[in-house]
């Protein structure tokens, strides 16, 4: 299974993100457009969500909408069960197929996580990652405590950091503000 999070209030950027042109569709569309060849069933998860918009996938409203992407994860996998979940932010229009095969690939059943590692940043991106099922019960403690950080989750888990290139490492910018789309040349919807 795959799940695009599409669930952020876009409060930085002033609108809602998914819906900004990319090519010839949306940011979401593009993003369910990607992981469609990579897994038997595509759900998005999000805070709306149009019904038929795309054939053959769901829409799921966040069960933890107050939660940030860490809910939104959790949601994911709370559907996935008992599968593993490939995840996908909508926000990252530079992602290509073949990275994210890669970390499919990667991804062994003895790890809790399987997550990029970003060479510019140092640090793992863990909106973009294959994440077994089992992880749900400690993502569901931690929202209940409070502890929203991804980070602090993923500290509890055995991850599998999946190195990629400097020259690889543009497919992880995401899009948060209204530079972050003048950059690439984007605009809202």
């Amino acid at each position: 299974m795959a799940a695009v999070l599409a669930g952020g209030n876009g409060r930085r950027l002033g609108f809602d993100k998914a819906a900004v042109r990319f090519e010839s569709g949306t940011l979401l569309e593009h993003a369910v457009g990607l992981v469609r060849p990579l897994a038997d069933c595509v759900v998005v998860v999000g805070r709306r969500f149009e019904s038929g918009r795309f054939r053959a996938v769901e829409g799921h409203p966040d069960a933890y909408p107050e939660a940030g992407p860490l809910g939104g994860i959790a949601t994911a996998l709370r559907l996935s069960q008992p599968r593993r979940c490939l995840i996908v932010p909508c926000d990252m229009p530079l992602l290509r197929r073949g990275l994210l095969a890669r970390l499919i690939r990667l991804h062994r059943p003895e790890t809790d996580a399987t997550l990029l590692m970003n060479p510019v940043r140092g640090w793992p991106e863990p909106l973009v990652g294959v994440y077994a099922a089992r992880c749900l019960p400690h993502m569901v403690e931690a929202i209940a405590a409070g502890r929203l950080a991804i980070w602090r989750t993923l500290a509890r888990l055995t991850v599998r950091h999946v190195s990629i290139s400097v020259d690889q490492a543009d497919q992880l910018v995401n899009l948060n503000t209204p530079n972050d789309l003048s950059r690439l040349d984007l605009q809202g919807a």
